[in-house]
């Protein structure tokens, strides 16, 4: 008897590892290089590694180049989610061993309430306010940067980015070609979180997470970014592009290598 029911738990396991199999896949960035023109050339490596819910669980910073690292830059980003999908929490380590948590609340409906920075030194709180209608987040706290506001299209994709102290964006999709996170859930909290911990630089390493081909970010006050040259593979997945800000010689070079994930 116990032979026969080994047997068919042994058959239903192999059935779901075929569904598994035979499912929709899709591609999901695994390692995204980013080489800077500068003197000397720098290159920062992004590991990208997912929850089995196809949502950015860890990424892991490796820096190439002769030249002395700041201990202050990012090491390893550490994400974790409610059992509504809902990023809740994203801890940091750089390079000197320095740890930051930032706790993010939400309401019953999934929308961000506030976010908790968390370091050694210092906590710091900010309050949101969502506006259904638009779809948008000011974010408001203590510091002079504040109110930020967030806009987001009806699928979460980041529109634009404002405020009084800061320099407002518009960001400009072909909304005809897949971007690189062609089947990545949208993440507004992490958009939000970058422009605030490390001035949207993050945001730039992820190319804001985009799902369809991000082509320009429209400035009101500094120079414009285009992205340009894109190179696709035999899936159609942008494997090169570079980046320019206009009025400076500043070329960024980026390199994607992807990995099939079931949907």
């Amino acid at each position: 008897m116990k032979n026969k029911i080994y047997l068919v738990l042994i058959s239903l396991l192999f059935v779901q590892c075929s569904d598994d199999d035979n499912g929709p896949k899709g591609y999901f960035p695994k390692q995204i290089s980013i080489t800077t023109r500068d003197v000397p050339e720098i290159t920062t490596e992004l590991n990208l590694t997912y929850t089995n819910n196809n949502l950015i669980s860890k990424i892991e910073f490796v820096y190439l180049g002769t030249f002395a690292i700041n201990v202050n830059r990012f090491k390893e980003i550490h994400l974790n989610y409610t059992s509504n999908n809902d990023l809740s929490e994203i801890r940091t380590v750089n390079l000197g061993g320095d740890e930051t948590v930032t706790i993010i609340s939400h309401d019953d409906f999934g929308v961000v309430t506030k976010m908790e920075f968390k370091s050694d030194q210092s906590a710091i709180s900010i309050t949101s306010d969502f506006n259904a209608q638009n779809n948008s987040y000011q974010l408001n706290g203590s510091s002079a940067i504040f109110p930020i506001e967030f806009y987001f299209d009806h699928n979460d994709k980041i529109h634009s980015i404002g405020g009084s102290s800061i320099d407002n964006r518009f960001f400009n999709f072909n909304e005809q070609e897949k971007g690189i996170y062609q089947n990545l859930k949208q993440q507004p909290e992490l958009i939000m979180w970058s422009e605030i911990f490390d001035f949207g630089q993050l945001n730039i390493y992820l190319n804001y997470l985009a799902t369809s081909k991000l082509e320009k970010i429209t400035s009101q006050w500094l120079y414009h970014r285009i992205f340009v040259n894109f190179e696709l593979d035999n899936n159609e997945n942008i494997i090169k592009f570079s980046s320019e800000v206009n009025g400076e010689e500043n070329e960024w070079l980026y390199t994607i290598s992807y990995e099939e994930r079931n949907l």
